[in-house]
């Protein structure tokens, strides 16, 4: 099982993070698919794209499909700011809960992905 970490290149608050985790350890060329490139470090992979991250539905299932490798978690980076002006990691399920059309993108609505137990008791 891997865990997927997705950063996009049109939002330097996905980018940078990705950049600043890449240039920790050892990450080999990986698979690259429709437009997204990615990175090998052990049971991680650093996926690239020039896309928004809502346009990302069933990346997991997408991903198994071109490599064979289940995903167990898939982590999107952001980088937000705290009221006091620090930097902060919020952690929410991927989805949109309406029952409607999403006005954010994506083809899901009324769907949340399980959270991450890793991130729930932090």
């Amino acid at each position: 099982m891997v865990t997927l970490v997705v950063s996009t290149t049109t939002d330097p608050a996905s980018f940078n993070p990705a950049s600043a985790l890449s240039a920790i350890g050892t990450w080999t060329p990986g698979a690259s698919f429709q437009g997204i490139r990615s990175k090998v470090n052990g049971d991680v992979r650093l996926l690239e794209h020039d896309r928004g991250i809502v346009e990302e539905d069933c990346l997991d299932d997408r991903w198994e499909e071109v490599t064979g490798e289940v995903v167990d978690e898939i982590i999107f980076l952001s980088k937000h700011t705290a009221v006091t002006n620090r930097p902060a990691l919020t952690v929410h399920p991927i989805g949109i809960a309406l029952l409607y059309f999403s006005l954010f993108g994506g083809e899901c609505d009324g769907w949340l992905m399980i959270y991450c137990m890793m991130f729930v008791f932090c």
